[in-house]
């Protein structure tokens, strides 16, 4: 049977380095950290009860944690910064119970992983100079993504379930 999983959640990167704009010469200050609010959705095959697969994809689009900015002066650009984290992953399931109304299953995935920064300058002057180009870059960093995941099903009616779970993963960012 084919089945599809939508879902929100919180994406949290514990060991992420959080950097903010530092005067020229001086090293910038970071933080350690980082979390954002997520959607998910997961198409996936399961051909039998035991096992499932597919892939997904998994937005971050909200990070909680911002970056402390440079206070801007006559030689500085005021910005606005964002970031966003983007995730194509496949996903093998195996069904450790599966009951009339529950199931539970753990799981692996893999795949790619895509953190984008976005840079936008707020201000179109510059002391004495006029800012030619783009108003904003946008910097992406992809790698590889492997993970391990647990979870839970409770059916609702033939066709609807209630379900809950949690991944773990490594990112491998160049």
């Amino acid at each position: 049977m084919g089945m599809a999983e939508f879902g929100i959640g919180a994406l949290t990167l514990p060991g992420a380095q959080i950097c903010g704009a530092a005067p020229a010469g001086e090293a910038p200050e970071c933080t350690e950290g980082d979390a954002s609010f997520l959607i998910e959705a997961w198409p996936l095959y399961r051909p039998n009860l035991r096992f499932a697969f597919g892939a997904g994809i998994t937005l971050g689009l909200i990070p909680v944690t911002i970056p402390e900015q440079q206070q801007p002066t006559d030689q500085t650009i005021e910005r606005d910064h964002s970031r966003s984290y983007f995730t194509v992953e496949a996903m093998g399931r195996y069904y450790l119970w599966v009951g009339e109304v529950t199931e539970f299953w753990a799981g692996v995935t893999t795949g790619l992983v895509v953190v984008s920064d976005r840079f936008v300058v707020e201000s179109g002057v510059l002391a004495d100079r006029a800012l030619v180009g783009p108003q904003g870059v946008t910097i992406r960093t992809e790698g590889l993504a492997i993970g391990i995941a647990l979870g839970g099903a409770y059916a609702l009616s033939d066709n609807w379930s209630l379900s809950a779970a949690l991944r773990y993963g490594q990112w491998f960012l160049p």
